[in-house]
């Protein structure tokens, strides 16, 4: 037996725990607008990603297929990077609310992630606009008979665009500017639109054979982007 022990220094370690913050966005997608066959880029980056990337389109989950959706970042598993590239958009197929979603970290952090649903709107021209009044059309240069002093209420149709029309009033060359505009979805094609802007006035003696405009604007029409129609009032005393 040895008479000296070997005494070694005993040491304390402590236990170090690796702490990371809790996956938040960075970015998430938001409304986009793209031509039909165009592709179209949704955005969504995640801070502290270490769950699975996936996206959902009207509730339902899509899956990554070569030359429809793929990836943004060839190396999504590895970057903060989820964004979607969606080639050749179709009204029928990618129409819709889209959502970015990510798995939790692991199954103690409760912190899976889904963005807000974001419309791509795949675009459509609408028609060109129509004039109503008293229930009829009124074809453009055609004149309507008006009463004077009595309140008048006419209607501007533009239907079956994807997103739907903006419409403006022009009295003359000057914008009117109490109307009011709804949009509703298409029943026989609920992924178009109708836009109906209603125009409200009491006209006078001093419209009389004045020019009324509706000008429906839209991005898939041909430039300047809006097409006009207009009536001309006979107004009655």
């Amino acid at each position: 037996m040895f008479s000296d022990l070997l005494t070694i220094p005993s040491k304390k370690f402590r236990a170090q725990t690796w702490t990371c913050g809790l996956q938040r966005f960075l970015e998430e997608p938001t409304y986009t607008e793209v031509n039909p066959g165009e592709d179209a880029l949704l955005k969504c980056r995640i801070s502290d990603k270490r769950g699975i990337c996936s996206w959902q389109k009207d509730n339902k989950p899509v899956g990554m297929y070569r030359g429809k959706y793929e990836w943004a970042s060839p190396r999504v598993a590895m970057t903060s990077d989820c964004s979607l590239r969606i080639r050749s958009a179709k009204l029928h197929i990618d129409d819709g609310q889209w959502r970015c979603q990510v798995t939790s970290s692991n199954y103690n952090i409760q912190d899976a992630l889904s963005s807000q649903p974001a419309i791509l709107a795949v675009r459509v021209a609408p028609q060109i606009p129509r004039i109503y009044y008293n229930g009829s059309r009124v074809l453009t240069d055609h004149s309507v008979t008006l009463a004077a002093g009595s309140k008048t209420t006419i209607f501007c149709e533009v239907r079956y665009g994807n997103p739907p029309a903006h419409v403006e009033w022009f009295l003359e060359k000057g914008q009117v500017i109490a109307w009011s505009q709804t949009n509703t979805s298409e029943v026989e094609q609920p992924r178009l639109w109708a836009a109906r802007a209603v125009l409200e006035m009491i006209p006078t003696r001093a419209t009389h054979r004045k020019q009324l405009v509706c000008r429906a604007h839209h991005p898939s029409y041909p430039p300047p982007y809006y097409k006009d129609v207009h009536i001309i009032f006979d107004v009655k005393c």
